[in-house]
């Protein structure tokens, strides 16, 4: 998970962060006070992810052997976050809304539990065609799909 410095979290500095700025890995400083409104935020932002997906699924439908949905998610979800972390990144310090779309909204969102699981199933069923273009597609576009993000909020 991507956020901002949770010392910062709420102040401003009056002044424009430069896109340069680097968000830190993996939330909260060890050792910080992490207040009960954050974990309500990552827990409703997950939610909200989760029920995002869960009705792109219903919408999209099977589509033969090729997890159309799943790849749809993670896809929306990569550009999201690439997003997300480009905007947070140059605007200060955001741990809430961090928390809230980084980890609760795209963390129930994405899906790459079960891509690596659809993978599997596809290829223990014989299916290396349709396997082998997820895995590629998946992670091709994906990784597009977030430097996209990340480059039209440049």
């Amino acid at each position: 998970v991507l956020s901002a410095d949770p010392k910062r979290a709420g102040k401003s500095s009056g002044r424009k962060t430069r896109p340069t700025q680097k968000l830190k890995q993996s939330g909260p400083e060890r050792g910080s006070a992490v207040t009960a409104g954050f974990w309500l935020l990552v827990a409703a932002g997950g939610a909200f992810g989760a029920l995002g997906r869960a009705a792109l699924t219903l919408w999209v439908g099977p589509m033969g052997q090729f997890p159309l949905a799943t790849f749809l998610v993670n896809l929306l979800g990569s550009f999201v976050i690439g997003l997300a972390w480009s905007y947070l990144s140059r605007s200060g310090s955001q741990v809430l809304m961090s928390a809230f779309l980084m980890t609760g909204v795209l963390g129930g969102f994405t899906t790459f539990s079960t891509f690596s699981l659809e993978t599997v199933q596809l290829i223990q069923q014989g299916a290396w065609g349709s396997a082998a273009s997820y895995l590629a597609l998946s992670v091709l576009c994906c990784l597009l799909g977030a430097g996209l993000g990340i480059w039209l909020l440049r």
